[in-house]
């Protein structure tokens, strides 16, 4: 049925983005794993997502309806850029175990270093590695937007990809400590930029082919 290929598709465009670590996913992860303010942190961050997602399908559907072949231009648009992160991703996962921003591995920080600041501070945050990030703008409201736009039903779509969302940052929060052993040193970077890339690079292939 269209809504089910369509929810599906939301629901792996969403995981194969999310799982792209970016600096979000970090402040999620870095705050499940000292135990501080997850609860906020998450609501935060996932709110962010329903808006910027939701925002995305107005947009393109009001697009679409206003230019002729806007919806082929979309999805081309959509299966070029994933199949561009997950190069990179792959890229990444093949490059030697250094730290971030080009960092010696010992000198790694501690993610379970304490955090300061109260929950306000958690919850803003949460929104400045969100809204002041153009990045998550090009993925929720131009890439997933459109991506959504283009299925056979862009509500399904999004439903399925708000669902890779909550999962992914209630996951990352509440379970952040149990992916810790996954996630230590710079080789879990090298993992999830992996599985992230291989899946983006699916999902391209398969945009390609619905042309």
């Amino acid at each position: 049925m269209d809504w089910i290929d369509s929810a599906a598709l939301g629901l792996l465009s969403g995981f194969a983005l999310l799982m792209a670590v970016g600096p979000q996913s970090l402040f999620v992860l870095r705050h499940g794993l000292s135990g501080r303010h997850v609860a906020a942190v998450c609501i935060t961050v996932i709110g962010c997502d329903v808006l910027l997602l939701s925002l995305g399908i107005v947009f393109h559907a009001a697009l679409s309806d206003r230019i002729a072949g806007a919806e082929t231009v979309m999805t081309l648009g959509g299966a070029l850029f994933l199949a561009a992160c997950g190069s990179m991703s792959l890229v990444r996962a093949s490059l030697p175990k250094v730290a971030m921003a080009g960092m010696p591995e010992d000198a790694v920080p501690e993610p379970c270093a304490p955090l300061s600041g109260d929950g306000q501070a958690a919850v803003l945050g949460a929104l400045a590695v969100t809204l002041l990030n153009p990045l998550v703008y090009l993925d929720t409201i131009v890439v997933m937007g459109g991506l959504a736009t283009a299925s056979a039903a862009p509500y399904a779509f999004l439903a399925g990809a708000l669902t890779a969302s909550s999962a992914a940052f209630l996951g990352m929060g509440y379970g952040a400590r149990l992916l810790r052993p996954v996630l230590d040193g710079p080789g879990g970077a090298h993992r999830l930029d992996l599985i992230s890339g291989g899946l983006m690079l699916v999902l391209a292939a398969a945009l390609w082919q619905g042309l």
